[in-house]
């Protein structure tokens, strides 16, 4: 299968995150054949962050998590990971366990259409 197009939807460039409850980026479109999450850790002084994947289904009344991580100082280079399911929409929600800043946190939706 070819590659068609590619797109990247960023939902965290960077943003400092404070709060021990999740913050959440917006819904995106994800109705394409390939959804990567791409995650980066640049700075962090709390002990750890958690993100975690949502999607919802097309009527927007059912959210269900997907994929969840929780990074260290040491997972600072970054992962990806490729989600299976197919979702009409997705975001990502982050947290920080204890009270320290700045927890720099990168987030990115790269969507693929292929050919059939």
């Amino acid at each position: 299968m070819a590659v068609l197009s590619q797109e990247e939807k960023q939902l965290f460039t960077g943003n400092n995150i404070v709060a021990s409850t999740y913050t959440y980026s917006t819904w995106v479109s994800t109705k394409t054949d390939c959804v990567v999450l791409q995650t980066e850790l640049a700075t962090l002084n709390a002990t750890s962050l958690t993100y975690r994947l949502e999607s919802r289904t097309p009527l927007g009344s059912r959210v269900a998590s997907l994929y969840s991580d929780k990074l260290t100082a040491i997972d600072g280079i970054g992962k990806i990971h490729e989600i299976s399911e197919e979702c009409a929409e997705m975001r990502v929600g982050v947290k920080i366990d204890t009270a320290a800043s700045p927890n720099n946190f990168y987030a990115s939706l790269i969507l693929t259409e292929k050919s059939k």
